[in-house]
């Protein structure tokens, strides 16, 4: 069985099948840590598919020094943390007035959903 050092080697001259060997030796663990940050498994796929898709475009970051599954998973955390940052800066984006007559419904310009009948 070879080695991650020695797959990280064949993955920088381009070897899929290292490449599979690799994925399937630290995709599970590496899933588990980004599921457990982002409690969402779809998002935890693409992040994963990221994770080690830096693996195949940038491998010759990993300087050999230190475990590679803590690199892969310091991507993982790393990338996990930015999908954080990015979904609450969406949460925290005010909505914009529609223009005049866009989406009026009897003289309403703001959807039903956001009027506060409480309120008025």
């Amino acid at each position: 069985m070879p080695t991650d050092a020695e797959l990280m080697k064949r993955i920088l001259q381009r070897d899929g099948t290292a490449f599979d060997v690799l994925f399937e030796r630290h995709g599970g663990p590496v899933r588990r840590r980004i599921v457990s940050m982002l409690r969402d498994e779809a998002a935890a796929d693409d992040i994963l598919q990221e994770v080690f898709l830096r693996v195949w475009t940038r491998g010759e970051q990993w300087t050999g020094r230190g475990p590679l599954r803590g690199w892969l998973v310091k991507i993982a955390i790393n990338l996990s943390l930015n999908a954080l940052r990015s979904a609450r800066r969406r949460r925290q984006r005010p909505l914009d007035a529609p223009p005049a007559g866009e989406g009026a419904e009897e003289g309403r310009t703001d959807p039903a959903w956001m009027i506060d009948l409480a309120a008025g």
